[in-house]
């Protein structure tokens, strides 16, 4: 049974990517999904990244950036960052403070880099996946940041 603060974020989930089109991962302090969430909000599992995670080097890379990476630049800056993955992919990630603790980060997105940037892993279903991406939009990350980092405060 997911708790209320679960079915918030689950709910907030929902309303980005209905608005947005883009999807929200969530991972707690640890650095992965919070139980009773769907895997679709917990892990990157959309038809690309799923192909990346196919190539255990890639998956590794993968958990790196964000379990890793994402979660010390989180803890130590404190407010929303941009960041770019191994895999061609730009994210906005926003820090879940509760106080002065650390209790997680949103992940908002993701798009390609840049509109013509070339996917890491070849193949046609690889690729047609990274083209369905939006190619990076600042104003709607800015936006979704301005309404989001205020609901998440």
């Amino acid at each position: 049974m997911a708790s209320r603060y679960a079915k918030e974020m689950l709910s907030l989930a929902r309303a980005v990517r209905d608005l947005t089109g883009l999807s929200v991962v969530w991972k707690n302090a640890m650095g992965s999904g919070e139980e009773g969430l769907p895997r679709s909000v917990s892990e990157h599992c959309n038809q690309y990244c799923l192909e990346v995670k196919r190539d255990a080097r890639l998956l590794k890379l993968c958990r790196r950036d964000d379990c890793e990476m994402a979660m010390l630049k989180a803890c130590r800056l404190r407010k929303p960052f941009l960041k770019s993955c191994h895999a061609g992919l730009v994210e906005l990630v926003l820090p879940l403070m509760e106080g002065a603790r650390f209790d997680g980060m949103v992940f908002i997105g993701p798009m390609r880099i840049r509109q013509n940037a070339i996917p890491v892993v070849k193949g046609p279903a690889a690729k047609a996946a990274f083209r369905a991406f939006p190619a990076f939009d600042k104003r709607l990350l800015a936006s979704c940041q301005t309404l989001l980092w205020q609901a998440l405060a």
